[in-house]
């Protein structure tokens, strides 16, 4: 995206077997690559990103300062080997997601690396993923509902967590269901089952 911003609104983005567009051979692994200061919008929009016969690449890869945000609209990655990946740089990683769904099945993880998630009348699906469904962002989960589970190390692993009126599933992961290295909110009848 080289400092940009790309929005898709009132489309339908299907990409099946992407594995990368490189513009040099240092981004060769990477469907989409958000270069620092750039943002990927997507409003009233489905977006599906499946990569099968993609290679070793990775979906959506953060190099800086970069924003992912959702207004009523759906982003599904499967079968890559990061759904969302930062770079571990300047930082400023920011998913939002309004009215919206994200769902990251059977990749190798879903959010690798810190982002600051904020989801609000939203729901998150993160399941079936090798290794760790997340290992660090910061969640902060309003009027949502939200499902770690079956995911082959951590479910749902969060540096702050803030749980507000919302339901959260953590069942049958391979590692801890929730894992939190600093604040965690449980607030306004929210639900949280972990299990097995």
């Amino acid at each position: 995206l080289w400092g940009k911003d790309l929005t898709f609104k009132d489309c339908n983005v299907i990409m099946n077997g992407i594995g990368s567009t490189p513009y040099t051979a240092e981004w060769n692994w990477q469907a989409i690559c958000a270069s620092k200061d750039s943002e990927l919008n997507l409003i009233n929009s489905n977006m599906t990103m499946d990569g099968t016969n993609a290679g070793n690449a990775h979906a959506i890869y953060f190099t800086g300062n970069d924003k992912l945000n959702l207004t009523n609209s759906t982003l599904s990655i499967k079968n890559y080997n990061h759904a969302l990946e930062w770079d571990g740089g300047d930082g400023g990683y920011n998913i939002n997601l309004i009215d919206s769904t994200f769902t990251s099945n059977h990749n190798r993880s879903g959010f690798t690396g810190t982002f600051v998630v904020k989801a609000e009348n939203s729901n998150i699906n993160v399941i079936n993923n090798i290794g760790n469904g997340s290992n660090g962002s910061h969640f902060e989960l309003i009027n949502s509902l939200v499902d770690f589970s079956s995911n082959g190390s951590h479910g749902l692993s969060a540096g702050n967590l803030t749980i507000n009126n919302s339901t959260v599933t953590a069942n049958s992961n391979g590692g801890n269901g929730i894992h939190v290295t600093g604040k965690l909110e449980v607030t306004n009848n929210s639900t949280v089952t972990i299990a097995n």
